[in-house]
């Protein structure tokens, strides 16, 4: 099965995180990321994959900038939704955007 991309708005309890993350959420990181989204935006939307059997999205990536976004009291999150993805798959998406984001100051 060929991947495929979509990008929506979706309300953020639609979204579930995984339990087995491979990073911890930091709090500082949280913050940041609030003052940032309420001084110019979300920049870069989070990726989730659909979850068809619950009409819900888990999410892949941007488990910081959900939880920003969660505090900050939005009901929607920009996302790209990326359907086609095994297990392996997503979890190497996951590992791959976050050693991305370790590189950047």
């Amino acid at each position: 099965m060929s991947n495929q991309h979509a990008h929506s708005d979706i309300s953020i309890h639609a979204i579930y995180v995984p339990e087995a993350r491979h990073l911890p959420l930091r709090p500082d990181i949280v913050e940041k990321i609030c003052e940032s989204v309420s001084n110019i935006g979300l920049l870069q939307p989070i990726v989730v994959q659909p979850d068809e059997r619950h009409d819900t999205f888990k999410l892949i990536a941007g488990r910081h900038r959900f939880e920003a976004i969660k505090r900050l009291k939005w009901d929607n999150i920009p996302a790209t939704i990326v359907s086609g993805l095994d297990a392996l798959d997503a979890e190497a998406a996951e590992l791959s955007e976050n050693l991305l984001r370790m590189e950047l100051t």
